[in-house]
């Protein structure tokens, strides 16, 4: 998957499987360098796998801070 950061400043993510990472990357960072080159963009490169895991977390903090307003033994009744 990828997401584009910018339009204007040519700016994407790429989202790659943790078994392709190394592939995506290059050595030493090749395969990404010529990417960036052929498109005109600069592409970040990110484990998909961590990134689920940080909206995951995400998602669980937003719900607990959801609860904590709704939560009216907090002692702030009016």
């Amino acid at each position: 998957e990828v997401q584009v950061v910018s339009e204007k400043n040519k700016t994407a993510i790429a989202f790659i499987h943790d078994d392709q990472l190394s592939l995506a990357i290059g050595k030493e960072g090749q395969n990404a360098r010529l990417a960036a080159k052929l498109t005109g963009w600069k592409i970040g490169i990110e484990s998909e796998e961590i990134r689920a895991k940080k909206m995951a977390e995400a998602a669980a903090k937003a719900k607990d801070a959801q609860a904590d307003r709704n939560d009216p033994a907090d002692g702030s009744e009016a």
